[in-house]
């Protein structure tokens, strides 16, 4: 199992529909507001690196309202 840690920047006032959207995505774990640069981060598992870049790229990183994303992955 990859888990991988995504910090999230959604547009202003959006942060609550955004995240509200991610969370019938069985592969998101967790998900954390947070204050400063960035307004999330989320915990995701999958079975691996590539399948956490698919989820980045077609179900976060797409998302409207996400103006931008940085993925950390757990090694």
């Amino acid at each position: 199992m990859e888990i991988a840690h995504i910090l999230v920047t959604c547009e202003d006032k959006r942060e609550d529909d955004v995240l509200d959207e991610m969370k019938p995505i069985k592969e998101i774990r967790e998900i954390k507001k947070t204050f400063g640069v960035y307004n999330a981060v989320i915990r995701v598992e999958a079975e691996s690196v590539q399948k956490i870049k698919r989820i980045m790229s077609e179900k976060i990183r797409n998302s409207p309202g996400v103006l931008s994303t940085l993925t950390l992955v757990s090694a």
